[in-house]
């Protein structure tokens, strides 16, 4: 998908809005799980967790998404998930191991 400069990879929408099924066949065929986009540097896991997906969230760490990754603002997908106030999100990467002493880097 691309419009106004903005470009994602098949895996990173899937896992925006939460196509498990498509994002573990896309893994299976070698998807790259830390595949960034052109605007923000957002993984899979970035789009997953600002929209909320949590089942998306496991999987994608399970299969290896670093969950201490940094966009290009320095941010991580808990930082995402703590901005939207999403309880289940933020308790979904914790539960997955998330570093709670990670530093955004601006």
């Amino acid at each position: 998908m691309k419009y106004k400069g903005y470009s994602l990879y098949p895996l990173t929408s899937s896992a925006q809005y939460a196509h498990g099924e498509v994002v573990e066949s896309l893994l299976l065929n070698g998807a790259n799980i830390e595949s960034e986009d052109d605007s923000f540097g957002w993984t899979p896991l970035f789009c997953a967790a600002e929209e909320g997906k949590e089942a998306v969230i496991g999987l994608l760490i399970e299969k290896g998404a670093d969950p201490n990754s940094k966009d290009m603002s320095g941010e991580t997908p808990l930082t995402w998930a703590a901005k939207q106030g999403n309880e289940a999100v933020i308790q979904c990467l914790l539960e997955k191991g998330v570093d709670l002493e990670a530093k955004e880097k601006y």
